[in-house]
Formats: structure tokens, sequence, C-alpha cells
């Protein structure tokens, strides 16, 4: 019953809007924008945890110096 109500609380919404205003195509232009940051999130996160797990300031250091 309650997403029977969001949907047409939220079709009254979008048919009261102004052809004019452009509200669809900025919701979806807002959408986008909003998984393309999720999305540049989530590439960000796996690539500190590759940088983390491959060390190069370790790995690269010869036994001798590492004493």
């Amino acid at each position: 019953m309650k997403c029977v109500m969001i949907f047409l609380v939220l079709s009254l919404v979008l048919l009261m809007a102004e052809p004019g205003e452009g509200f669809i195509r900025s919701f979806f232009r807002g959408a986008k924008t909003a998984f393309r940051g999720a999305r540049d999130n989530l590439r960000d996160q796996r690539r500190q945890e590759k940088l983390a797990r491959y060390d190069i300031s370790t790995r690269c250091l010869s036994p001798a110096l590492s004493q």
C-alpha cells in the first residue's frame, strides 16, 4: 500500500511539473551524476587498496638497507 501511495504522489509531482522546467531531464541528470560519483568512489577505493597491498617502498629495499 505504501508503494502505491509513493507511486501516486510521485506521478502527481511529475504531471504537475511545467514542461519548460525540464524536471524529468534534470532528475535523470542528477541520478546520473550520483551514480557516476558512487562509481568513481568505488574505483578510487579499489585503487587505494591495490596501492596499500603493493607498497613499493618496502619491497624495493635491499636486505642490507632494511636493517
